[in-house]
Order: C-alpha cells, then structure tokens, then sequence
C-alpha cells in the first residue's frame, strides 16, 4: 500500500505540474479542465488511502529544567508507528501501547509538515480541512503548530502552500483567530481585543449556519493578499492570547485558539 501510494503521488505530482506550465502558457481553463480533474481524482485517492481522520504523536523530549530535576522519559516510539508508556511494577502501574498513524519522536517541523501538507491542495479542491493539536500543558502545541522564524510550524507552512497553489486562479482569502479562554470564546483581531483585558472582552455568540456549520457572530474576517499578511494576523493574535506561567512551562498559552482560513473563488474560475 506504501509503495501504489507513493507511485500515485509520484502520476499526480507531475501531472499537477503540467498543469502549472499549461496555465503559465496561458492555455485556457477549458483546455486545462480534464487534466485538473484527473489530478482531483488521484489527490482524493491518495486522500482516501491515508484515511479521512489520521492521527499521529509527536513526542516532546525532556527540557533542561526536567532534566535537571532529575525527571525521566517514561514514552517512547516502537515498531514504527506505536507509542509505549512505561509500567511501574512498584506502584501498580502497567505499560500501555498505543498505535497512530505515523510517530514522530520528535521529528523535525519540515518532517511534520510533509504528512499533512496534502490538505492545502484538498482546501484548494474545495474540501473542508482541519488540523488538531491536543496535548496536556506544556507538551509543544504551539511550537508545532506556529513555530518560530528559523522553524516555522504546520499553520505557517500551510498558509505559504496554499498561497503558492491558489495564486492566480481568481480566489480570494479570509483570515481570522478565536480563542476559547474560561469556557468564552472571544474574538482575537477585534479592535477591542488590543486594549481589553481577557476577561472584560465581549464574548462570541455561536450560530447554526447548517447541519455541518456553525459561525461566530460578529466574528472579524480580514482579507488576505498573501502568506505574509496571514502571518502577521497569527502573530497580531498571538500576542493578545491569555498567557500566565504554570508548573510545566514558564509562559505557556492558556487557552485554545482557531485560526479559521476561507478561501472563496469568483464564478467564472470555478470550472477550474
């Protein structure tokens, strides 16, 4: 299954740059449809084979401050794609094992990137896609997710692709940050968010657009020309998040965030 998969992706990835040299050619949209919907067939095959939930484990090391406690690493990555917690016979406790679908221990942000970056080009196609990070405190969502300027994570990656395939083919982009802090959702790029602490801003209300979307009333949408601008909103976002220091990490985030990316496309470009 490792090897078709690799050989489909191996068809659509030149296929999709065929279809790059084609539009740069300035062929038209009807010239270039049959070969666009092949390369949707075979991105939604490989999609398939990988299965539509996929779960992986990304394992933190020891920092310096455990490691000078004296703590000691108690998970670790066996058999390619299994995770064992250390037992203690001593007070009873036994060893799990836990199976995902692909271990990273801890793996480099590049190395991270490269499992999920399919979902840019399924966003592309039209398809809604969402990354999860869940972990208890201090484990490295957020380095994971947003990582620094030497080592950029998924979201930051993600938003560079999906700019790199959409440019131009007439879509347009939209921007914007929740954070679920307390049990209230508030809203990060609202005016009001600079100069309101966390607890006096104004909550968001949910709304039920249909059985399979719900919106933030009043939410701000800004508008995106480029990665760079959906960078800085994440940046902008993240300075205003609830952050205090705990026991496992001396300024850790204290609350959920939702970077919501939409992407909308005149009707005269939806053929491709």
């Amino acid at each position: 299954a490792i090897s078709a998969g690799r050989q489909l992706r191996a068809v659509r990835d030149r296929l999709a740059a065929a279809i790059v040299e084609a539009r740069e050619l300035h062929l038209g949209e009807e010239e270039v449809r049959p070969a666009e919907w092949q390369r949707r067939r075979l991105h939604n095959l490989i999609q398939d084979m990988q299965g539509q939930v996929r779960m992986y484990c990304r394992l933190r090391p020891l920092n310096s401050r455990e490691q000078r406690q004296g703590d000691t690493e108690v998970v670790s990555a066996s058999q390619g794609r299994t995770v064992e917690v250390s037992g203690d016979k001593a007070v009873g406790i036994v060893a799990v094992r836990h199976k995902f679908d692909a271990i990273f221990a801890p793996g480099s942000q590049e190395q991270i990137f490269e499992e999920c970056q399919d979902l840019a080009q399924s966003a592309v196609d039209g398809h809604n896609v969402t990354v999860l990070c869940y972990g208890q405190t201090g484990a490295g969502k957020t380095h994971t997710m947003y990582g620094r300027p030497s080592e950029p994570g998924i979201a930051v990656r993600m938003t560079r692709q999906l700019f790199e395939l959409i440019q131009g083919r007439g879509f347009s982009v939209t921007g914007s940050l929740v954070e679920l802090h307390n049990n209230r959702l508030t809203d990060l790029l609202a005016p009001a968010a600079a100069v309101a602490t966390i607890d006096s801003r104004p909550s968001l209300s949910l709304r039920r657009e249909s059985e399979a979307d719900i919106s933030c009333e009043g939410l701000t949408e800004l508008p995106l020309q480029s990665a760079d601008e959906l960078e800085e909103l994440v940046r902008l976002g993240s300075v205003r998040r609830a952050v205090s220091a705990h026991a496992l990490n001396g300024e850790s985030s204290r609350s959920h965030v939702l970077l919501t990316v939409k992407l909308y496309r005149s009707a005269e470009h939806l053929a491709g």
